[in-house]
């Protein structure tokens, strides 16, 4: 059986303070993404670890686009033991907004999954803004609210591997 694949783009830019957020829009990032892969009737993100949520969670992020990505004929089990073998590479310390975050969990995710990445517009956002001016004057403010994962919505889904609990 196959299960669609599909990429939730959310804006998190309005969690930043204003100043921030307006120095961005000058700067053409009026949006900074936050990414979620969608199969098997769950969520799936890398914030403070790989978590899992079922498709019911309530979110304040902004939602800004869905892609269909295609289809997968692995299985929910097959995935979620690879997810389990990627635990190290999302560990909730290396998350940064710029360097190692949920677009690289995404684009890795999607790859794994339908063979294809997630759209280029999303993938290389965090990489042109670490790599502007703009992006080297904001990384101080960047590695003080997000350097340690996203924690906005204040939801908690299935960690893996120790945290096998439904929210």
């Amino acid at each position: 059986m196959t299960s669609r694949v599909r990429v939730v783009v959310y804006d998190i830019a309005h969690k930043f303070p204003q100043i921030a957020r307006n120095y961005l829009s000058k700067h053409n990032f009026p949006y900074v993404f936050h990414t979620e892969i969608q199969a098997f009737g769950c969520t799936y993100l890398f914030a403070n670890g790989i978590i899992r949520y079922e498709h019911q969670y309530q979110t304040c992020l902004v939602r800004l686009n869905i892609h269909n990505l295609g289809t997968t004929d692995k299985t929910q089990e097959t995935f979620e033991q690879w997810l389990r073998t990627r635990i190290a590479d999302y560990a909730p310390e290396k998350y940064h907004i710029l360097k190692w975050n949920c677009t690289d969990f995404a684009n890795d995710v999607s790859l794994y999954l339908t063979g294809q990445p997630i759209p280029q517009y999303i993938y290389s956002q965090s990489k042109l803004l670490r790599g502007s001016f703009m992006g080297q004057l904001s990384r101080p403010i960047f590695s003080l609210i997000y350097s340690k994962g996203y924690r906005g919505d204040g939801h908690e889904g299935v960690l893996f591997p120790e945290h096998l609990r439904h929210p």
